[in-house]
């Protein structure tokens, strides 16, 4: 009777959605591989220093997903790795040379960024001499 066509129609229906199951869109899928410095709230990460601007560096990773295989475009080597942006008014320093304003710069092994001058010029070009005493 009625009671094996009920049955049929149930298989063929998705179970219900558990209630202690958090919805899809609340489950993060992906890492974040971008993050600012400066010094507002605006910024990731915050640096209370005045010669550091509200938004001073972003960082960002580009490279293979977790994904298997280099995906699209290749994955050549160049544009693989972790960049740096300064968006600073006052400058940003890479291994004592100072950057280009808004051009993404890729960051080797090493490197070293410097978000003010240690001899307190912040706006100034390269910089002479290093600490001497007097």
């Amino acid at each position: 009777g009625g009671g094996d066509s009920a049955s049929a129609g149930a298989s063929s229906m998705p179970p219900p959605a558990s209630p202690s199951r958090p919805p899809l869109s609340r489950t993060p899928t992906t890492l974040s591989l971008s993050a600012t410095v400066g010094r507002t709230a605006v910024s990731d990460h915050i640096v209370n220093d005045a010669r550091v601007s509200g938004k001073h560096i972003a960082l960002y990773y580009s490279g293979p997903g977790p994904a298997k295989g280099r995906g699209r475009g290749g994955g050549h080597a160049e544009s693989e790795g972790w960049f740096v942006e300064d968006c600073s008014t006052n400058g940003t320093w890479l291994n004592s040379e100072r950057m280009v304003r808004r051009l993404r710069t890729p960051l080797r092994h090493g490197d070293y960024l410097q978000l003010v001058r240690r001899d307190g010029n912040s706006r100034g070009g390269g910089g002479g001499g290093g600490g001497g005493g007097g």
